[in-house]
């Protein structure tokens, strides 16, 4: 089922469908996702709304997730890595897992995956210049 299939009566165009779906450019964003949903569900359980049990599942089915990784078969259904997270997450852990997306926005979501990736980038390629610079000396 799509993500936005409750509030139109009818289906997108095939070719603007494929257009819009960012899942396969956005899938490399996997562990970022994780990480900031993480940080969201433990937030959502010091404001109340997870209990324990519910941010452990949660946290649980997370790394599960990062474990698993993204599956060789595509997942039509799939538009983004967020959306991958979402579904992926409430076929392991049931219920609980549509709470995660409680207080956030995908906007939200797609500028903190962006901005871990960066930072991560960032780290990544100074260590790479570090070795650049010792194989020149």
């Amino acid at each position: 089922m799509k993500m936005w299939s409750g509030r139109f009566s009818g289906g997108l165009d095939p070719e603007f469908e494929s257009w819009q779906r960012s899942f396969p450019f956005d899938q490399r964003l996997l562990p970022q996702e994780i990480a900031a949903s993480k940080a969201h569900a433990r937030a959502l359980n010091s404001a109340g709304v997870l209990s324990e049990a519910e941010l452990s599942n949660i946290l649980s089915g997370l790394e599960r997730i990062l474990a698993d990784g993204i599956p060789a078969q595509d997942d039509p259904e799939v538009e983004d890595v967020h959306h991958f997270v979402e579904k992926r997450l409430i076929s392991l852990i049931g219920e609980p897992g549509r709470k995660l997306h409680t207080g956030r926005s995908r906007n939200e979501q797609i500028a903190a995956d962006l901005r871990l990736y960066t930072r991560d980038a960032i780290d990544e390629n100074v260590q790479l210049l570090g070795r650049f610079i010792s194989a020149l000396l």
